[in-house]
């Protein structure tokens, strides 16, 4: 797994056990259920290799005019826990393409139950708020921009016009296409989506 990604993992199954002990409504000196015993031990196991991880932030590895195009490729996915987004620039050059982790961004799914097509809405606006903030941030020269969904349902509400959904959908798809435009994004099988929750 890409070390970013991994990153990013850790951080929401945090976020994933903090939900779980105010929803079973655990005070500070109280022990532990099995399952939340269980998730807490797994995830320390895990966030032990924390220090490990190394990411290069050197995105352009060859001098600017070496490089003969940059893309930057921002993947939005979903669960019924969480939903996020991860950003990654292609740097393709006359030798070499190489492919750099930029940043990632997760939240926990809302307590109230939210039908999974939502949620993979909701890491779409994630993903095109990427796409604003990186544009915005880097002074580097972005030729394409792609953004990635493994949702045929989102990808449908961000191509359609958002005046003909009730609000929910209405006002994120409005944003998803003040941020992006609709041709830029695409379908990516679930197995291929490094964005995956």
């Amino acid at each position: 797994m890409e070390e970013g990604v991994y990153r990013t993992l850790i951080d929401v199954r945090a976020k994933i056990l903090f939900q779980k002990l105010w929803q079973a409504g655990i005070d500070w000196d109280e022990p532990l259920t099995t399952s939340i015993a269980e998730d807490w031990s797994k995830w320390k196991r895990e966030a032990k290799n924390l220090w490990k991880i190394k990411i290069p932030r050197c995105l352009i590895p060859s001098p600017m005019e070496e490089t003969d195009s940059t893309e930057l490729h921002v993947y939005g996915d979903a669960s019924k826990w969480a939903y996020g987004a991860v950003a990654y620039l292609k740097v393709i050059s006359k030798d070499k393409t190489t492919v750099r982790f930029i940043m990632s961004k997760s939240r926990v799914a809302p307590l109230k139950t939210i039908t999974l097509p939502r949620l993979e809405l909701m890491a779409a606006l994630i993903a095109a708020k990427l796409v604003s903030f990186i544009k915005n941030s880097l002074a580097i020269p972005i030729q394409r921009v792609i953004c990635w969904t493994d949702s045929q349902f989102a990808l449908s509400w961000i191509r359609s016009e958002a005046k003909n959904w009730k609000p929910f959908l209405k006002n994120r798809v409005e944003l998803i296409q003040q941020l992006t435009e609709p041709k830029l994004w695409k379908y990516c099988p679930s197995e291929n989506e490094p964005a995956a929750v």
